[in-house]
């Protein structure tokens, strides 16, 4: 911000008439002839002074007043002598030629002492005093200027006061001591509104609006500034009017306009090229330098900084050189020019010392503490931002606290110390937006966010990072959008999702590189490279960061170059280069530690552990893991945490020392669910980051067998089982606010009463093996105590050859094609390769004897029932069977699976399936009044079109459903509620209609790999070409509804697919129970249009008769099993409950309230 010196405003100073014509009575006829010609270069310099239009004006009337003084001294004129000097040192000010300036200020106070002329010795002390200032030194400016004002005291004039008081307020305004400051200008606005001088009070208004931009009142800043602003205009003055767009300039800036800057600071420039004014010319270069740096265009900023710089050289302008020193240092700082960037701050420090320019001294502890900090100077970094904190509050400096805070913040994080690192950014955040500054309040919610990543908060920390993208597209601020893009990568890798993760790294690479910010561009390297390793491509990774080092060391950027090295060191373990990643891996720890970084130390650790398991020396590697586990612990991270004892639990596994391994694992998985809570109510990070969690989970289950503790191992599965869908349905009974809920882990004694009240046979599976290829099997007692019965193996080949013998895909079956192409969905990377699945390798669950291996029998149908249920069953004649599978379990057709006597088991059983005893405790315990007992929404055959998807070039036609039609007429009409057919069938009636609903039927298009479903277009969103979310009815908008149903039939092809995770399976049945239904009849196949027909009648006949969903579905099997036509496993197998046996108690006036 600037804010003008009227220095040459009036021409102050000059005679009373009195002291004239006391003169002239003295004067010889000689020396009359040369007071003419003195008066005359007086008159006329006086007249090119009033004009004010350029520097021209001055140096001319320079000339003419050097000649008068000239002739002042050759007719030992005094009085005109001092007058003359008083005008030459206003002069030479404006020309921003101090030292004369200074040299004819300091005559005029002497020869005004000698004739007692009080008006010019205030003119004098007042041109010292602001020569002085120009030059930075403050204090001593300060002080003459208080003089002028005491010697005005005595001649009351009311200019010259304002002069005074004016640049008082502006030495104290770069002193930083802002509430004089604003004093001093109210007083000198008072007095030129006296006087009625408009340029005064424009230029007080301008002063006033600096004072308040620097206590972040950026209201009344602009409120003043455009008074200036204004005022200048109107009395046609370029120097005030550049200074007021100036002033404009930096509030637009502070609130991220950046093109409004721009402009302004452009009018400004050609203002002061108009006068002549360098001093101007450079400060307007290096404020366009600003918007440019802002506009991730740091290298021209720099141009304008440099720019500036050799104006204020030229016009050996310490406060111009100290700003353009600080300008460049920052810049180069911005840039990793560490070096250069710390020898051009260390000049702005030395500068604003020597000048007592306290607001700039802060600024420069600041900035060179940043750089100490990326050289990895923490120690030096921590004293100079304290005394960056120190001056911005003893100067009551609001945006220089929040930056101070800010460097502080970035400094604990380095450190790892993150609970130090919030307090200091949460002070800065909320300094930006109480000022109203976007830019600031951007970066300042990105390294929020940044903390409550390093702190497992992944949740918050993509919250941050959209809100900092946001902001960053709001105000075009390109580096804030490149750095929010890499953030949300980081994100993305951290919760397992690979593909997203890489594509948020590639739209920031791009960026650094195109600014040449080398620091910037590596760290994006190493981000893009960490992601490229996870899903397997090794060779793309190592060359990401072995740029990404390249950078570092060219930039002495330690911390980097440090985290490169064990990047490099993990890309070499991952290929089996043992030795190689130990190399880099040690040097690694070796930077970090000479530089105080404890958590690339800790990283540095773990991943030597890593190593050292693979190269069989355990014992090294768990007092590696030690030592990471205690800088771990220091930092506070639960993502850190975990991944030490997880690592400490593969370690004494593989030692056998399953107690010890089993109290790491726990503490794990702990912070597992700790981290998976903190993500509320986002599903779709939950689903992914539980993928990464899984094999944690497994490995316990594991050791807890080994050691006999079969419930035990049941219990620590069931945590990990349908944990995001527990939690949903929580949240949705509940009807709290995600982050006020939070669910406990399933006990033992909650087990046995679900099991109580479940009834029947409950079988209980759980994936393990490195490659999951094993089944652990449980079976439930008459008692409720879980029972292991050992692991099958060989379970995945027998699973596809007992579809391919059903026919599934393979069989013509008279089927309307009830499915639509799938839009981009979230599914793991079938490359994405994890670390801790190390662990797993070799680890035994049982002995040889407890090994279920496939019989002779011929069928797979048979063998696959011999391993996953011969001898689990307790009680083989009970006819409640209830199965809980795990991961691709849940594709199984158990209905279809052929026991010892050649029984199908939907011959022998009613079937359920759930995803886990942990959603069955949730719907038991849910309010008894939260389920509809009356209502029902039937759809069928929705009128769509052609729509275009996003997984697809060319537009979809999604076909009218005939059968679909009769079916939902047919359902409606033995319920007793008009069906939502054809164009009535949109996707917000039947949410509307869902609210109130006890049974739901949809007949309709599903997708055939997440089973959403297509609906019909609202009437004001109906064209040629619809837009999917018009259309399609998505699982997070049935998570998002209210859905209070008893039963969801979900009549649809593939309506219990989905993608497979460790979560379960993620599909559209799913959504259906984690919004609330109590129990969802799904198919896994598509079937037979006319056998859905018969099936769909006998199924609602058994309810209508009051009977429980599991036996109406084993009576509707059955009733196919039956039919000549339809008596194959390929028609009736494929229909699966989910969830809760329900009845209804009249069905056919179920929808009697609605009708």
């Amino acid at each position: 911000m600037e804010t003008g010196r009227n220095d040459t405003h009036s021409s102050q100073g000059n005679l009373s008439e009195e002291q004239t014509e006391c003169a002239r009575a003295t004067l010889t006829e000689k020396e009359a002839e040369q007071e003419d010609q003195l008066s005359t270069l007086l008159s006329s310099a006086c007249e090119l002074l009033v004009r004010r239009k350029h520097s021209k004006h001055y140096e001319q009337a320079a000339k003419l007043l050097e000649k008068a003084l000239t002739k002042a001294q050759e007719a030992s004129n005094e009085i005109v002598e001092a007058e003359v000097c008083g005008k030459l040192a206003e002069v030479f000010l404006s020309l921003d030629d101090y030292a004369k300036s200074l040299d004819y200020g300091q005559k005029c106070i002497s020869l005004s002492k000698t004739t007692g002329c009080k008006n010019l010795e205030a003119l004098a002390y007042g041109c010292v005093g602001n020569a002085y200032s120009k030059i930075g030194e403050l204090e001593r400016g300060r002080e003459f200027l208080i003089k002028s004002l005491d010697a005005n005291s005595t001649t009351g004039d009311q200019k010259q006061k304002w002069k005074c008081l004016h640049n008082l307020g502006v030495i104290y305004s770069d002193l930083g001591d802002t509430e004089s400051a604003i004093r001093y200008f109210r007083e000198s606005l008072t007095v030129a509104e006296n006087v009625g001088d408009k340029l005064a009070i424009g230029e007080s208004h301008g002063g006033l609006g600096n004072a308040f931009y620097k206590t972040g009142q950026y209201e009344d800043a602009i409120l003043h500034n455009e008074r200036h602003l204004a005022m200048a205009k109107e009395v046609k003055d370029k120097g005030s009017e550049a200074q007021a767009c100036g002033n404009l300039g930096s509030i637009c800036i502070s609130k991220g306009n950046y093109i409004e800057a721009f402009s302004l600071y452009q009018q400004q420039l050609t203002l002061y090229e108009e006068t002549g004014d360098k001093f101007g010319e450079g400060n307007a270069k290096g404020s366009l330098g600003n918007v440019y740096l802002c506009r991730g265009k740091t290298r021209k900023a720099i141009e304008y900084y440099e720019a500036q710089l050799n104006i204020a050289n030229m016009l050996k302008n310490k406060r111009a050189q100290a700003q353009a020193f600080g300008r460049i240092g920052r810049a180069q700082d911005s840039l990793g020019e560490n070096r250069s960037a710390q020898k051009n701050l260390e000049k702005f420090l030395q500068l604003s010392i020597e000048m007592g320019d306290k607001t700039n001294e802060g600024f420069a502890y600041g900035f060179l503490g940043n750089t100490h900090r990326c050289l990895g100077n923490y120690e030096k970094a921590l004293e100079m931002e304290k005394k960056f904190l120190e001056i911005s509050k003893s100067t009551n400096d609001k945006p220089a606290e929040g930056l101070a805070n800010a460097f502080l913040g970035s400094i604990y994080y380095s450190l790892g110390d993150f609970e130090k690192a919030l307090q200091h950014r949460r002070f800065n955040l909320a300094i930006n937006r109480e000022l109203g500054d976007r830019t600031g309040e951007g970066r300042s919610v990105e390294k929020v966010g940044n903390i409550h990543f390093e702190l497992g908060d992944y949740n918050k920390a993509i919250e941050c990072y959209q809100q900092s993208l946001d902001i960053a597209l709001a105000i075009k601020d390109k580096p804030l959008e490149a750095g929010s893009y890499a953030n949300l990568g980081n994100s993305f890798l951290a919760l397992g999702m690979y593909s997203q993760a890489v594509k948020m790294f590639e739209k920031a690479v791009p960026y650094a590189k195109d600014v040449a910010d080398k620091r910037m561009e590596g760290q994006m390297l190493g981000n893009l490279g960490i992601a490229y390793n996870r899903i397997g491509n090794h060779q793309k990774g190592l060359e990401c960061h072995l740029r990404h080092l390249s950078l570092c060391e060219d930039l002495e950027e330690k911390q980097g170059e440090a985290t490169a090295h064990g990047n490099i060191g993990m890309v070499s373990y991952r290929i089996g280069n043992y030795k190689e990643a130990i190399k880099h891996i040690e040097k690694q720890i070796s930077i970090s530690s000479s530089i105080g970084d404890i958590g690339g130390e800790m990283a540095g650790y773990l991943n030597l552990g890593k190593v050292r398991i693979q190269l069989g020396e355990l014992t090294k590697a768990t007092e590696l893991q030690q030592k990471a586990l205690s800088f771990a612990e220091k930092m506070g991270s639960l993502e850190k945490r975990s991944s030490c004892h997880f690592d400490l639990g593969i370690t004494y596994s593989k030692l056998q020392k399953y107690e010890l391994a089993c109290d790491h694992l726990e503490q794990c998985t702990t912070l597992y669910a700790e981290m998976r809570r903190l993500l509320f109510e986002k599903d779709v990070y939950k689903i992914s980051l539980s993928d990464l969690q899984a094999s944690a989970y497994r490995l316990y289950t594991q050791c807890l067998l080994q050691q006999g503790k079969d419930e035990e191992a049941l219990l620590v599965t069931e945590r990990a089982r349908s944990a995001a869908l527990a939690d949903m349905m929580v949240v949705s009974y509940s009807q709290q606010d995600p982050s006020g809920v939070k669910r406990e882990n399933l006990s033992g004694t909650k087990m046995r009463e679900v099991v109580s009240r479940l009834g029947g046979s409950i079988i209980y599976y759980a994936l393990s093996g490195k490659g999951k290829e094993n089944v652990i099997v449980w079976s439930f007692q008459s008692n409720g105590d879980p029972k292991f019965m050992g692991e099958a193996t060989e379970w995945k080949n027998l699973l596809n050859e007992a579809l391919a013998e059903i026919g599934v895909n393979i069989k013509a079956v008279e089927c309307e094609d009830r499915s639509f192409l799938s839009r981009e969905a979230q599914r793991r990377d079938k490359n994405e390769e994890t670390d801790q699945l190390q662990g797993l390798e070799n680890l035994t669950v049982c002995p040889h004897s407890k090994r279920i291996t496939p019989t002779e029998r011929p069928s797979a149908r048979e063998k696959l029932y011999d391993i996953l249920l011969g001898g689990a069953f307790h009680d083989p004649t009970a006819k409640d069977l209830i199965i809980v599978p795990d991961e691709e379990l849940h594709r199984v057709p158990f209905a279809a699976l052929q026991d010892e006597n050649n029984q199908s088991l939907a011959e022998k059983h009613r079937i359920r399936v759930l995803p886990s005893l942990s959603v069955m405790k949730e719907i038991f315990e849910c309010p008894s009044e939260y389920h509809n007992q009356k209502g029902a929404v039937v759809v069928g055959d929705p009128d769509v079109g052609l729509v275009k998807l996003k997984k697809s070039q060319d537009p979809e036609l999604v076909t009218r459903l005939d059968k679909a039609n009769k079916e939902a007429q047919e359902i409606g009409k033995l319920v007793g509620v008009k069906p939502l057919i054809g164009e009535e069938a949109t996707k917000a009636r039947f949410l509307k209609e869902l609210d109130n609903a006890a049974l739901v039927h949809i007949a309709a298009h599903g997708n055939p790999e997440t089973g959403e479903i297509a609906f019909a277009p609202p009437p004001q969103k109906r064209k040629p070409i619809l837009d999917e979310e018009d259309v399609v009815l998505t699982m997070a908008e049935v998570q998002n509804a209210k859905v209070r149903a008893k039963l969801v039939v979900l009549s649809c092809c593939h309506s219990a697919r989905g993608h497979i995770r460790a979560e379960g399976v993620i599909g559209i049945a799913r959504a259906f129970l984690g919004a609330g239904a109590r129990s969802v009849l799904a198919s896994l196949w598509a079937i037979d249009d006319k056998a859905t027909m018969e099936f769909m009648r006998s199924f609602y006949h058994h309810l209508k008769l009051g009977k429980k969903a599991s036996e109406a579905l084993y009576q509707a099997t059955a009733a196919l099993r039956r039919s000549e036509k339809f008596r194959d496993r390929l028609y009736w197998a494929p229909f699966v409950l989910i969830g809760d046996d329900v009845a209804f108690d009249n069905l056919e006036e179920i929808a009697q309230d609605n009708m």
